[in-house]
């Protein structure tokens, strides 16, 4: 009987300890599963930040292909322009030798 209540109090101690380790690893995988909820937060938060940064980057990309086609539109415009002046200095000249040709009586 005495050998009988040492295994029962053994038995009785073992799963004391038992439930207190259950209680132990219950509160340990209670904080890591917090700890991986709001490691996934910042994991999307940092996917949506890389997204619109992405965004962003298009958005930057689009204006400076606008700003370089307007560059060379400008420079297009220019040459013509210049084209046009020496043209146009040109005729001026045959006009001024042209008027010369006349003489105006006084």
């Amino acid at each position: 009987a005495e050998e009988t209540s040492k295994l029962i109090n053994g038995s009785v101690e073992k799963t004391n300890l038992g439930s207190v380790i259950a209680t132990a690893t219950a509160e340990s995988l209670q904080k890591i599963f917090s700890s991986v909820s709001r490691t996934s937060e910042l994991v999307s938060q940092m996917a949506n930040a890389s997204s619109e940064q992405a965004i962003g980057a298009e958005t930057i990309n689009q204006g400076v292909a606008e700003i370089d086609s307007v560059t060379q539109q400008n420079n297009e415009t220019a040459q013509e322009s210049a084209v046009a002046a020496e043209q146009l200095s040109t005729q001026a000249e045959q006009l001024k030798v042209m008027l010369d040709r006349f003489k105006l009586k006084a």
